[in-house]
């Protein structure tokens, strides 16, 4: 809140806390909509080393001014888009998120230290592509059964998310800042009609999407080219009939981390049944 000299503009208030309400975003393939009508179904599989963090956050009691970060491959993520107006985000946002792994599920019935680790936080992303994370704070999660869904409360926060940015629910299996899993771990979040992931944020929201930017028909080179020879134009470069598929962010050695995975499975299964 922008304010010259007296700082009261810059504080508000409100009759009780929290605040009435509630503001629910579904998870429809990749992206997080306001609606629960016509939702797509989507799945990102991830992983991670054992006991080796690929995601930063923040470097605990001493730095903060480092860069958020996350590898290529190693966290899942659901996003809005680009935010029509501002929106303030005052209390406890929550999330519901199915995930799947075969690795934890054989391994834990061992007990605690073989249960999935998650990290989960929610990015403010900049359309610039640079991420605040509120505060540096995220929630780490043991998961003591995953076969069934589960319901984290995020870090409470007072954030302003600014028009044009977009807000990004990420699931890692790693911090810097933290203990990781003792396993290697390959894991799949998934989101559907039935069963959507769900991130709930306090208060009632209107979480609509900025105007797309008007787009630019293009012209096909055998039309460009007659229109443009009686004035003497150049004729339009060709233009592709291919459309080019979206890049995921995947990492090329995700692949052998699922061999390295199987094996480890096995393990455990052999182990357990010896």
């Amino acid at each position: 809140m922008p304010y010259t000299g007296n700082a009261a503009p810059a504080f508000t208030s409100a009759p009780s806390y929290p605040l009435p309400g509630t503001t629910t975003l579904y998870g429809s393939g990749s992206s997080l909509v306001p609606t629960s009508k016509g939702l797509k179904d989507g799945s990102t599989q991830f992983g991670v080393p054992a006991q080796v963090p690929l995601s930063y956050t923040e470097t605990s009691a001493l730095d903060q001014s480092q860069p958020v970060t996350d590898a290529p491959g190693a966290t899942a993520a659901l996003s809005t888009a680009p935010l029509a107006h501002d929106i303030d985000v005052v209390g406890i946002p929550t999330a519901t998120l199915r995930l799947a792994s075969p690795t934890a599920m054989a391994a834990q019935g061992d007990g605690p230290r073989r249960q999935l680790v998650a990290f989960i936080k929610l990015y403010d992303v900049a359309p610039d592509g640079s991420i605040d994370l509120p505060h540096r704070v995220i929630s780490p999660i043991r998961i003591a059964d995953i076969s069934k869904p589960m319901q984290v409360s995020l870090p409470g926060v007072v954030h302003r998310f600014r028009k044009g940015h977009t807000m990004k629910l990420v699931v890692s299996l790693s911090d810097a800042a933290y203990k990781n899993n003792d396993l290697a771990q390959l894991v799949t979040l998934s989101t559907s009609q039935k069963a959507p992931t769900t991130l709930t944020l306090p208060g009632k929201l209107s979480v609509t999407a900025a105007a797309a930017p008007a787009r630019v028909a293009a012209v096909a080179p055998a039309a460009a080219a007659a229109a443009g020879a009686g004035a003497g134009a150049p004729a339009a470069a060709p233009v592709s009939s291919a459309a080019e598929l979206p890049r995921t962010g995947g990492s090329a050695r995700l692949p052998a981390l699922a061999l390295a995975l199987l094996g480890g499975a096995a393990w455990v299964r052999r182990r357990r049944t010896a």
